[in-house]
């Protein structure tokens, strides 16, 4: 139940309504994205170089300028399957909740605001030079400029943070720092 309201003007635009209910999802890829996790640490171990010693904290890099192409490619694929499989997961569990709610309530709707993974890697330009980002447990907060030609320009990206059974949860915008 949405319990108070800090930034009407958000609120208004992504529908949140004091007293409403909302339902926010915690869920990820379960095991394949660990599993993906260890293959891609195979893969960056098996192509590190023979009498380099190995980094203390276990990661590997993995070179992009195409003298690995088959190990660049199985650890996208295996990334991006990972990261798949976590979307398909929270969309069906959503589709799991309304259909239990509609057996209680009857019919309603039930809008997704935002999909915030909190696991990946992706490609980004920063000042023309491509990095790579990986989230691990912590999903992207955009601000305004950031979500530029999204329906979130005006506001900044929604982020999700998850409470616990004896805390609340909140659902703020990002400000892009």
């Amino acid at each position: 139940r949405v319990a108070e309201i800090y930034d009407g003007q958000t609120a208004n635009a992504w529908k949140i309504r004091k007293g409403a209910v909302a339902v926010m999802l915690h869920a990820g890829s379960l095991m394949i994205g660990h599993h993906g996790g260890l293959l891609n640490r195979r893969i960056c171990q098996e192509i590190y170089p023979a009498g380099v010693p190995h980094p203390e904290n276990k990661i590997y890099p993995i070179p992009e300028d195409g003298t690995a192409p088959e190990a660049w490619n199985r650890f996208w694929s295996a990334s991006g399957n990972s990261a798949n499989f976590g979307f398909a997961n929270r969309l069906f569990l959503g589709f799991m909740i309304q259909d239990a709610l509609t057996g209680v309530l009857g019919d309603f709707d039930m809008e997704l605001l935002y999909d915030a993974p909190h696991n990946y890697i992706w490609e980004k330009r920063i000042g023309g030079e491509k990095y790579y980002i990986h989230r691990k447990g912590a999903c992207c907060a955009g601000g305004c400029g950031e979500m530029e030609g999204t329906e979130f320009a005006c506001y900044g990206e929604p982020v999700m943070i998850p409470g616990t059974m004896g805390s609340s949860s909140y659902l703020l915008r990002g400000m892009g720092n």
